[in-house]
């Protein structure tokens, strides 16, 4: 493990100390270096720090006289010793995965900077903070800077909820004496790093108390120090980044403004001097047609600032109210989604062809197209009216992903394209299932996803589409550093419980699976069935029977074989068991699992697929490495649900959202 140093800047938070400190010891990555820094706390703070330290070898202490935020950090940078470092503000907390989960990130992308969302905590909750399933993005160092000028601003600027490679930080100071140290600093880092990955979980929690820097009134100072970092930053990008100076001058008028206004309401002398520093900003603003508008009105309010600024308050007032009625007109002309779906089978009964039928259901009310290599019999086969299935060997789409030779040449630059254009439709969203065709090239959509399916991608595949669409956060390693975006299939209920044909034992465990392979877990049935307490009952399709299993599971006293079970019989199994126990080894989603988490009163597995979701904790799950030693005891202990669990983040509804969301199409 690579040791990862955490920087903490303490002045005068006695009372908010412990919860932060106790936040970063207990985080389940380990390997760490925590310097406290007491910055001439008038508290008890730094004998607090003095007690962490005596009681955990991981923990180093600076006491220094007070030298503000700034020279606290700087401190703590001169004794960093870690490949990683962070920063953590005294008087703020972290989730108990914030280090492990984006080592994890920086790790699998090889990126320099893993950044996190944060919440902003305005009075001390009785609760951790928690978020949906989250998104992974990789971006370049050019990109960060950009969406650094743009409505993340505040997620690119504030220093903590990040971990940066400390080799980043060579030759960096804060700025000492500054109150917005982080306006002045962190841009630099971020443009230092060739690759940076950002994921939406919440993980880091952002104390903004009444008396402190950020959850006080803005002081004339304050707006002055915050004018300042927009003219450094501003000075930055003219050098190396001339298509962000119309963002960043825009962003120096709007502080401009701010801090004449705060002069004047004071009676200072100085308002007079930032009305020259708000013509010059203009004056270079003029040059950006996109940024027109904000530099007349910094001339006008440069000339009349007294008439102007009424105008302004005027139009902030007015503000919430037109906000408001944008809101419920959007509420009013939520529109059908236009989807085309590619996938390899329509029918069967399968992983793949199970993903498919729940797509379609979530989708029951909009307009989909779906494009199958082969039509297979059974109840997966039927479709909601609305949606059109077409067979790949149809004009429209016929060979639209051939691009071998010179054959694959004439349809990717002549056929598709002409077929993209008589098609006459664009799509808000073209999904594609790994083994469903190609079609990005044949038909016009906003945004297209492909689904790795627990397969990894190749750069080439995966560059094509706008997003590849993970089922589970622990797909990340199929992605080939592609953007990436979390989309777990909608879980459609199983019907009615039915008793399967054969007898049951009185008390079982329960497992589904086919055993391609090893990474199914045959190895480790192996292992478990002489052991376990209770009989196994493993359902299969019937063709596991003609695999070479070995002799003993074929026969085995404590293994009832159930085939190709209808999935009312499963929802019985399920409901019946003593535990769903998984064995495998790796999961593009998991549907035996999510339908266990549903149904069975408890779920013992690797941490794969659907369980690298946050939210499937709120279920009995045991985590386990592998099957040598079980914790039977734990299974014994747990009750049938009384009806089946919710799970409304895998439903028809979010899945639903989530696409409308990466289409804009949003409600």
């Amino acid at each position: 493990m690579r040791l990862v140093s955490v920087v903490v800047p303490i002045h005068d938070v006695e009372a908010e100390l412990p919860r932060c400190v106790d936040s970063i010891l207990a985080q389940t990555y380990a390997d760490l270096q925590v310097i406290l820094v007491d910055d001439g706390s008038p508290d008890g703070s730094g004998g607090l720090c003095d007690a962490y330290a005596a009681a955990d070898p991981r923990v180093e202490v600076i006491h220094q006289d007070n030298a503000g935020l700034s020279g606290a950090r700087n401190a703590g940078l001169d004794r960093v010793r870690g490949f990683y470092v962070t920063f953590v503000d005294g008087d703020d907390w972290l989730d108990h995965s914030f280090v492990e989960t984006l080592v994890g990130l920086a790790e699998q992308q090889d990126t320099q900077i893993a950044v996190c969302r944060f919440a902003r905590i305005t009075s001390d909750p009785a609760g951790g903070t928690h978020s949906g399933p989250p998104e992974v993005r990789c971006l370049t160092g050019d990109q960060a800077l950009t969406e650094h000028f743009g409505d993340l601003h505040t997620l690119w600027t504030i220093t903590p909820a990040k971990l940066y490679r400390t080799s980043l930080w060579e030759g960096m100071q804060f700025p000492d004496g500054r109150i917005h140290e982080d306006e002045f600093t962190t841009f630099r880092v971020l443009h230092r790093a060739s690759r940076v990955t950002v994921t939406s979980a919440v993980l880091y929690n952002y104390l903004q108390r009444p008396g402190s820097l950020t959850g006080g009134p803005a002081t004339v100072i304050s707006r002055r120090h915050s004018a300042d970092a927009a003219a450094a930053q501003l000075d930055y990008v003219r050098g190396c980044r001339p298509d962000l100076v119309g963002p960043a001058a825009g962003r120096l008028v709007r502080k401009q403004l701010a801090l004449h206004r705060a002069l004047v309401a004071a009676a200072d002398p100085n308002a007079e001097g930032v009305l020259h520093e708000l013509r010059a900003t203009a004056d270079l603003l003029k040059r950006h047609p996109s940024h027109a508008a904000v530099a007349v009105a910094a001339q006008a309010y440069a000339r009349f600032p007294a008439p102007v600024a009424t105008a302004m308050k005027a139009y902030a007032a007015a503000q919430p109210r037109a906000r408001a009625r944008a809101i419920r007109s959007r509420k009013t002309r939520q529109r059908r989604l236009r989807v085309l779906v590619s996938s390899g089978w329509l029918g069967g009964a399968g992983g793949a062809e199970r993903a498919l039928h729940s797509v379609l259901a979530a989708l029951a009310d909009d307009d989909v197209d779906v494009v199958v290599r082969r039509r297979l019999d059974g109840p997966l086969a039927v479709v909601p009216d609305r949606v059109r299935v077409h067979d790949y060997a149809d004009w429209r789409w016929w060979a639209a992903g051939y691009d071998i030779g010179a054959k694959g040449w004439l349809i990717q630059r002549v056929l598709n394209p002409v077929r993209s254009r008589l098609l006459g439709r664009r799509y808000d969203v073209l999904l594609r299932s790994l083994s469903g065709p190609a079609l990005e090239s044949a038909a016009r959509s906003r945004v297209s996803l492909i689904v790795p399916s627990g397969e990894r991608l190749t750069p080439d595949v995966a560059g094509r589409y706008s997003f590849v669409a993970m089922q589970a956060p622990d797909n990340i390693h199929l992605a080939a550093g592609a953007r990436t975006v979390l989309l777990p299939p909608p879980l459609l209920p199983l019907p009615t419980a039915r008793r399967p044909r054969q007898a049951l034992p009185s008390a079982y465990l329960l497992t589904v699976f086919n055993p391609y392979g090893a990474v199914k877990g045959l190895d480790d049935l192996l292992t478990v069935v002489d052991a376990a307490p209770l009989p196994i009952v493993w359902c299969h399709s019937q063709r596991t029977l003609d695999f070479d299993l070995p002799g003993s599971l074929v026969g085995h006293a404590n293994l009832l074989h159930v085939d190709d079970p209808e999935p009312g019989e499963l929802r019985h199994l399920y409901e019946n068991c003593a535990a769903y126990v998984s064995f495998s080894r790796s999961e593009g989603f998991g549907w035996s699992i999510a339908d266990a988490l549903r149904y069975a009163p408890a779920v013992v597995a690797r941490n794969i697929g659907v369980l690298t979701y946050e939210e499937s904790r709120e279920c009995p799950v045991k985590i386990v490495d592998g099957f040598d030693e079980v914790d039977w005891a734990w299974i014994g202990a747990q009750a049938r649900p009384d009806s089946p669990r919710e799970l409304s983040w895998l439903s028809p509804g979010a899945f639903r959202r989530r696409l409308a969301d990466l289409t804009g199409a949003a409600p």
